[in-house]
């Protein structure tokens, strides 16, 4: 029986081989593959059984599969099949090759080949002769029995070499009757792969061979036959095809050769292959076949070779000279099979072979094979490099003809051979200087250049990039200077390129080679010392001049600078023996400086100082006014080739300065400084600056001489200029390269004050230069285009030139007078220099350098007037304070502006020493003063910023010792204050500051120590560091009542006049909170010091209404009002709510505002207003009067409702809300549920500034209570934090104002009370408890916030909670699904609370639950999934006597939902019942294992589901009840599935499972087969390949008197046969795979 179960689903797996799905097929073919390695002889009997007998009505496709699932297991198992049946295969395989088939039936045929080529394995014999068997006499054989002879020999080599001698004789007479070219390709290919064959065989090895094999000369006889009648002959066919195919057997079959038929042959066969080349396929197939025929030549000392070398260099010449398309692999295979082909010749004749190649390059005059000629030289090289010694100086002739190509394929192939000569010792002679050049001019190619001129296709597609290109001469580079043996060449060949200005990029890699190799010689002994440079090289001076001047770049990044100066320390002992031991301490702490810390860099001038004191250093070293000289030539010479390097040529003038004031001799010292002064290029601005200070430098030492120079070059200079001394009077126009001049005397004198000694200096040194400085700079441009005019740069040589002499002066003033009679005029032009900078940042240091100057001449003598320091003051506070705002990420201009700020604050303050007064102060506060109540906040804050530190300087520098009654500091102190709530926090803090240290001058002028700290001060400092966001609210109160504590305690009576002045001017404040606390401060002032003001209070009040809508005058207004309620409270209220100003207008807003902020009259007010809303209910359902017509007041309920929502957006109406909290709530939201229009559009705001949408003035006629109610809500709310951000964050105010959304936004607007308000949730209980006695359209409301309460679990005492539950089971009859929804959902949140509540209620929610759910329709799963999970939360708090009654029912009840068409339905479903196993005890265990065992079968199926959830609730229940089984197998094997996640190895968690089922559980096997067969006709595909899957595994383990397979169950056989028929492809995969367990 179990014989025939096999044979039927073998067969119904063979019949499956026809799907048209290829997933099925692919699971046939492995089905069958593992069939067959338990039974191989049942499945290949099976599978030739049916080939035999269906052959006539079977597609290919089915018998492809088959034969491909056969040619599987005959390869994993030939050795376990029977002769028998391996020939009956054997026979039906080589019918199947036979057959014949069109295109399409190709793939049979080959697949039939490799079950031939498989079996071939282990029944050689037989194989061979079915095969050899259909070669017929006088028939040429099917292309597929050729095929497969060669891949048999191919994969079969041990096993099918004894037969070659017979496979050749048949094979022989085959070449004779070919016919066509498909015959050809077959047979030649056939023979290849058997002359491969022969090739592997007889490859060293461990096996001794065949003797038959053992000596080519056995069958080499007859494949040189082949070749010379047929394989020869067939070269010259047409068809490509052909060809290729006999170029890739001629490969195998050439080593083949007898060695003198090849040397026969090769006069022949060479000029045939080269021939091919020019014919398709060429190339490849082609070299691939002359390389395996040079193979074979090479070292045998053949003839034939010798004689066709001519032609055949020539031919692969040209193939390696042949365009080569991007991208095109095969070309470079084939381009490296040809260079391999150059190699195998050098070997074999390295000199002709090189003759050849260098005649190549010599006859190249057009260049177009240059790239190709140095890439074979320098494979020759490579290769040969000793045979090819004496040519050396002829290939580096031969290369250097080369260079001078700017192509970069050949710049690259040039590198290439260098490096090859340079690895071979090739570079030893002369020639080799001009390669060496040509590295080092790859090298300082600039990195932007381009690859050079355009080339054909082969040389554009290998143009390199100069990077690459650089980086390849730089690591040639670094082979030359490591190469010992070319020391004598290398050496001069790079000190040579030192110095030129052209080799200036290729220095790093150019100085760390010369350094290697100066290293090298100095161990050696070689390096030549100080003097003896040697011919063609530069000077010691040289050296030093050209590696300071590239060293003055500090990049971290690139190395120059680094690689210089370490070259210059090797250098040591040729630049001169003095400076070795010298820089062998100073060059590495330079090195350490650059290489500490690389991210930050270093700046420029501090790094030119370093270098300029080593230069110093260095020349008090050598001491030798002779070899200093040489060294200022040398720098001249090298200045003069910088045309082009300003930075570079302005570093020499600094050098030559240090070493000017190193020499002695006048006439020297005068030469070179008229040099430095004619030579320079004054329109750079780098060149200006080296050249000044090297005159300065130079002036240290030869002051007369660089004063007398650069007067008698100014003279000269303006002379040749068309300027006379007249001209530079009157100011006659110039050109702009006479300003550049000028600029740069004014800067040389400049430098020169700065670095003159001091011994030498006369009292009126510092005013005469600055009168000069003067003189030069106003003779610049005519006076008629005003100063305005004068070019940057020589303003900025102004402001530099004054700079430096005034500080020289103020250094020195013990020796040099401070008087300067230019200093007003100094100041003068510097002031017209700022004033005519722009308001936006440029990036020039002019208006900060200015001001400097400015700090430093205000110090000089004499004193300028009031009215001057004032108007120069204004001017750089208003270009400095004016400037532009500087955005987020602008690191540079921020900087900027940062310096700017500095340098007017240093102005300013040497302003303020120079007058340190009150007067002094408010003088220079002036200047700031408008500046202070600028519209931006930048500016204020720059402003207040200045203020601050002036007031700190004036503090800290005074110093008193009588009383001082009068100091005029009050008009400062009214103008801060309102700065105190200014809306930038930043200016609030500077103001403070401000305030507090003028407090504290008026303390000092009271005659108070300066150490005393008074206490009202100390707290109002103490405010800014508990300053407010905005500047709104009570900390802004307190701010303005501890102000006008401070004055009313400090200012006196005399100055209480321009204080309230000031205080006043505040009133108009741009910004209404600055204004607001100018009137709050001046309201304190006057109650605090008038108390008889009682009359003016209702004049006041009188007058305020009708400016309540003004900016300017709105918080005066209001305080006064408040004073009014305050003092009539009682009345007020009563008026306003008989027939006060109407609260939906501006001046009814602003009282009910305010009124509802008052801590007494607020819960009054309040209370009186939610009695008028007791009547909105009844109005709003038509059972109140309508509402009055327009132009009439509102009714009493919609005029009390404005009323209170303006109560309530007060701030300060915190215990009026409190007081009433819960029936405010209440009222609202029961005012949420009243039917209405539309909110209307949003009228103006009220008083408070900020007002939520809809809750503004509306006519009566158009006023809607709900949203009304929910706008309400949401500002009262936003009073608790965190309710109103819920209610943002889910939309929940939208959605109460919608009567199909309303539970939803109550829903929401529950849960953020319940941790927001919940001392008051309480009484809100009650209140809305209540309202359901009155209006049963508030069920969804109530429903809604009760269910909320519950799930929040808010801590009700039990009558509170009895309330809430009473209050849902009321709602639960509503007819809505959506209020069910909202009960269903609140009772199951019932039962997540204590025990004790549980017990309380579990009757009344099981009962009440389950009736929901019989009540539910299909149209409303939501209802059914909160039922669940209702159900699951009782369930989960309930022991097992509570249930024990009704456990059968609730298990009926849950199991029709595990089919339900929702996911979501069916995961609960199944959730619920894996919570029932809880209850597994006592009595009821029994109850659940049946329920268990009832539904086992589909949990399994469920765990592959489609669905994630559904799958994981699976997963929960077999974890929750799998214990009940009683199987540890099967709970390890659940376990084990859990943790392999859902999909993961269905397969082989079913497979272990039913082993463990059959073992444990024998009792319920049919059980559990039965409902898996009926899982097979489940409409979901997914459960039926589960099933499918099941059954198959239950079948296999279950035992024979138990199987239904061995009782002959046809309704078994039935199912599992037909799932390889279901119309699913994902079933039949899963089924092909099933039957594979029945084999």
């Amino acid at each position: 029986m179990e014989a025939d179960c096999s044979e039927l689903y073998l067969g119904a797996l063979i019949s499956a081989a026809s799907d048209t799905d290829k997933a099925v097929r692919e699971q046939v073919v492995e089905s069958l593959c593992i069939s067959g390695r338990l039974r191989p002889a049942l499945v290949l009997r099976s599978c030739h059984a049916w080939l035999s007998g269906s052959r006539t009505r079977a597609p290919d496709g089915h018998r492809l599969t088959l034969l491909r699932g056969m040619a599987l297991i005959v390869g994993e198992a030939v050795e376990r099949i029977e002769q028998a049946l391996a020939r009956e295969v054997i026979a039906a395989t080589g019918a199947e090759l036979l057959t014949p088939a069109d295109k399409a039936g190709l793939p049979r045929q080959e697949a039939a080949g490799q079950l031939l080529v498989a079996l071939g394995r282990g029944f050689v014999n037989d194989v061979l002769e079915l095969i050899l068997g259909e070669v017929k006499p006088g028939v040429f054989p099917h292309p597929m029995v050729l095929r497969t002879l060669g891949n048999l020999a191919s994969s079969n080599v041990e096993s099918w070499a004894p037969h070659l001698p017979q496979v050749l004789t048949v094979l022989l007479p085959v070449f004779g009757l070919v016919k066509e070219n498909g015959h050809i390709c077959a047979l030649t290919s056939a023979l290849g792969l058997i002359a491969e064959s022969v090739l592997e065989y007889l490859r060293p090895s461990d096996k001794a061979p065949e003797p038959t094999l053992a000596n080519l000369e056995s069958f080499s006889g007859d494949i040189y036959a082949l070749y010379k009648n047929r394989l020869s002959k067939w070269l010259q066919e047409k068809d490509a095809k052909v060809r290729a195919a006999i170029l890739e057997a001629l490969g195998h079959m050439v080593p083949l050769l007898p060695h003198d038929r090849l040397e026969e042959e090769l006069p022949r066969l060479l000029p045939q292959l080269l021939s091919l080349y020019a014919r398709p396929p060429g190339g490849l197939p082609v070299t691939h076949c002359l390389l395996a025929l040079l193979g074979a030549s090479v070292g045998t000392g053949s003839w034939g070779l010798r004689g066709q070398a001519d032609k055949l260099l020539a031919a692969l010449h040209g193939q390696l000279c042949a365009p080569l398309a991007p991208g095109d692999q095969p070309g470079l295979r084939h381009r490296e099979g040809v260079l391999a082909c150059f190699a195998l010749l050098a070997r074999e004749w390295p000199q002709p072979v090189a003759q050849f190649v260098l005649g190549q390059m010599a006859g190249d005059s057009a260049g177009c094979q240059r790239a190709p000629n140095l890439t074979v030289l320098a494979r020759l090289v490579d290769t040969v490099p000793s045979e090819l010694r004496g040519r050396k100086a002829q290939m580096v002739t031969a290369v250097q003809a080369t260079l001078p190509d700017d192509c970069a394929a050949v710049k690259r192939a040039a590198l290439k051979t260098i490096s090859s000569l340079t690895n071979h010792g090739y570079l030893g002679s002369p020639e080799g200087a001009a390669l060496v050049e040509y590295v080092v001019g790859l090298c300082a190619v600039p990195a932007e250049e381009g690859t050079g001129r355009a080339r054909g296709p082969r040389e554009a597609s290998e143009e390199a990039p100069a990077e690459e290109l650089r980086a390849m001469a730089e690591t040639l580079m670094e082979e030359l200077a490591g190469a010992e043996a070319t020391d004598s060449l290398v050496w001069p060949a790079l000190l040579r390129f030192v110095t030129p200005v052209p080799y200036t990029q290729a220095l790093p890699s150019l100085c760390r080679s010369l350094e290697k190799v100066a290293r090298r010689r100095q161990e050696s002994g070689t390096l030549r010392r100080h003097g003896d440079a040697g011919p063609g090289l530069p000077s010691p001076q040289a050296l030093l001049a050209r590696l300071l001047t590239v060293s003055t770049a500090p990049d971290p990044a690139g190395g120059r600078c680094q690689a210089a100066l370490r070259l210059l320390l090797a250098l040591g002992p040729t630049v001169h023996p003095s400076v070795e031991g010298l820089w062998e301490e100073e060059i590495p702490e330079l090195l350490r400086q650059l290489e500490g810390d690389p991210g930050s860099g270093l700046a420029q001038e501090c790094w030119d100082e370093r270098l300029l004191l080593f230069l110093s250093r260095s020349l008090e070293a050598v001491a030798d006014e002779e070899w200093s000289r040489e060294l200022a030539d040398q720098m001249l010479q090298q200045g003069s080739q910088l045309a082009g390097c300003p930075r570079e040529r302005g570093f020499l003038f600094q050098c030559r300065g240090v070493t000017l004031k190193q020499t002695g001799s006048r006439e020297a010292v005068r030469a070179q400084l008229q040099e430095m002064l004619q030579s320079a290029q004054y329109r750079q601005a780098p060149e200006r600056q080296g050249l000044a200070l090297g005159i300065g430098l130079c002036a240290a030492r030869h002051l007369d001489d660089a004063l007398s120079q650069l007067e008698d070059f100014a003279r000269r200079h303006l002379t040749q200029s068309g300027e006379t001394l007249a001209n530079l009077v009157k100011g006659k126009l110039v050109n702009e390269e006479t300003e550049a001049v000028r600029s740069g005397i004014l800067l040389c004198y400049g430098q020169v004050a700065r670095w003159a000694p001091a011994d030498w200096l006369q009292s009126s040194f510092g005013a005469d230069i600055l009168a000069l400085v003067l003189l030069l700079y106003q003779s610049g441009l005519p006076a008629s285009r005003g100063r305005a005019r004068y070019p940057p740069t020589l303003k900025l040589s102004l402001v530099q030139a004054v700079t430096l002499t005034a500080r020289t002066i103020l250094d020195n003033v013990p020796r040099l007078s401070r008087h300067c009679p230019a200093k007003g005029e100094l100041l003068s032009c510097l002031g017209e220099i700022i004033s005519g900078e722009p308001r936006e940042l440029t990036g020039s240091p002019l208006r900060e350098s200015a001001m400097a100057a400015c700090a430093y001449l205000i110090r000089l003598e004499p004193a300028s007037s009031e009215d001057f320091t004032l108007q120069l003051l204004s001017c750089c506070v208003d270009s400095v304070i004016g400037l532009g705002p500087v955005g987020s990420g602008m690191g540079e201009e921020e900087s900027q502006t940062q310096q700017a700020s500095a340098c007017l604050l240093g102005l300013l303050k040497q302003a303020l020493l120079q007058d340190l007064s009150p007067t002094g102060l408010r003088s220079i506060f002036k200047a700031l003063e408008g500046w202070v109540v600028s519209g931006r906040d930048y500016e204020r804050r720059r402003a207040l910023e200045q203020t601050a530190e002036l007031l700190r300087l004036f503090l800290g520098s005074l110093s008193m010792q009588t009383v001082v009654n009068r100091y005029n500091l009050e008009e400062v102190v009214g103008r801060l204050v309102p700065r105190c709530a200014d809306p930038s926090v930043a200016v609030r803090h500077l103001a403070l500051d401000c305030l507090c240290v003028l407090f504290y001058i008026q303390l000092r002028y009271e005659g108070y120590p300066a150490e005393r700290r008074e206490v009202s001060v100390e707290r109002l400092r103490a405010l800014k560091e508990e300053s407010w966001g905005e500047g709104e609210g009570g900390s802004r109160l307190q701010t303005c009542w501890a102000l006008a504590r401070v004055i009313s305690e400090r200012m006196s009576r005399h100055q209480l006049r321009g204080l309230l002045a000031a205080l006043c001017q505040g009133l108009t404040d741009d910004h209404p909170a600055c204004a607001s606390t100018a009137a709050a401060v001046l309201h304190a002032v006057l109650g605090r010091q008038g108390q008889d003001l009682q009359d003016e209070v209702a004049e006041l009040l009188g007058g305020l209404c009708p400016r309540l809508g003004e900016d300017s005058t709105q918080p005066a207004a209001m305080r006064g009002l408040s004073i009014l309620a305050w003092h009539h409270a009682r009345a007020a209220v009563s008026a306003l709510l008989a027939g006060g100003p109407d609260p939906c207008q501006p001046a009814g807003r602003q009282v009910w505002g305010w009124l509802g902020g008052r801590p007494v009259l607020g819960p009054r007010v309040v209370g009186r207003l939610l009695d008028e809303l007791d009547g909105a209910l009844r109005w709003a359902e038509g059972s109140a009067p309508a509402p009055p017509g327009p132009g009439r007041r509102a009714s009493r309920p919609i005029e009390a409702a404005h009323a209170l929502r303006e109560v309530l957006s007060h701030p300060e109406s915190g215990p009026a809300i409190d007081s009433l909290y819960p029936r405010l709530l209440g009222t609202l939201l029961v005012l949420c549920s009243c039917a209405g229009k539309p909110p209307p559009p949003p009228g103006p705001p009220g008083p408070s500034g900020k007002r939520a949408p809809g809750i503004e003035a509306a006519r009566p006629e158009d006023f809607d209570f709900r949203s009304y109610a929910a706008a309400t809500l949401k500002e009262l709310l936003g009073r608790r934090a965190g309710v109103t951000g819920s209610m943002e964050e889910g939309g929940g105010w939208q959605l109460m104002t919608d009567p199909e959304t309303l539970h939803v936004g109550v829903a929401l607007l529950a849960g953020a009370m319940a941790s927001g308000t919940r001392p008051h949730l309480p009484a809100l209980v009650e209140f809305l408890a209540a309202s359901l006695n009155r209006h049963t359209s508030q069920r969804a409301t109530v429903a809604a916030f009760f269910s909320e309460m519950v799930r929040r679990r808010v801590p009700f005492d039990p009558g509170h909670m009895d309330i809430l539950v009473s209050g849902l089971l009321r709602c639960l009859l509503d007819n809505s699904p959506a209020t069910r929804l909202l009960v269903v959902k609140g009772l199951g949140d019932v039962a997540v609370r204590d025990p004790a509540t549980i017990r309380r209620y579990s009757t009344k929610l099981l009962a009440a639950i389950l009736t929901a759910m019989d009540q539910v329709d299909a149209p409303h799963p939501d209802v059914t999934l909160e039922a669940l999970s209702g159900l699951s939360k009782v369930l989960a708090q309930l022991r097992e006597g509570h249930v024990r009654d009704i456990l059968v029912n609730l298990c009926l009840a849950v199991r029709p939902f595990f089919e339900d068409g929702c996911a979501r339905v069916r995961s609960s479903a199944l959730c619920l019942f894996g919570a029932l196993s809880t209850f597994a005890v006592g009595e009821s265990r029994a109850v659940l294992l049946e329920q268990v065992h009832s539904t086992l079968v589909g949990l399994l199926l469920y765990l592959n589901h489609g669905s994630p959830e559904v799958s994981e609730a699976s997963r929960q229940v077999l974890a929750l009840g799998g214990h009940l089984l009683g199987s540890d197998k099967l709970c390890a094997a659940f376990q084990a599935e859990f943790q392999r996640g859902p999909g993961q190895g269905y397969w082989d968690f079913v497979s272990g499972l039913t082993k463990s089922v059959v073992r444990d559980l024998p009792d319920h096997t049919q059980t559990y087969l039965s409902s898996s067969l009926r899982f097979c006709r489940n409409p979901s595909p997914a459960i039926r390949a589960n099933a499918t899957i099941f059954v198959g595994h239950l079948l296999k383990d279950m035992p024979k008197e138990r199987n239904p397979l061995w009782e002959g169950d046809d309704h078994a056989h039935e199912t599992i046969a037909s799932m390889i028929r279901d119309p699913d492809p994902r079933v039949r995969v899963t089924a092909a795979r099933t039957l594979s367990l029945f084999a």
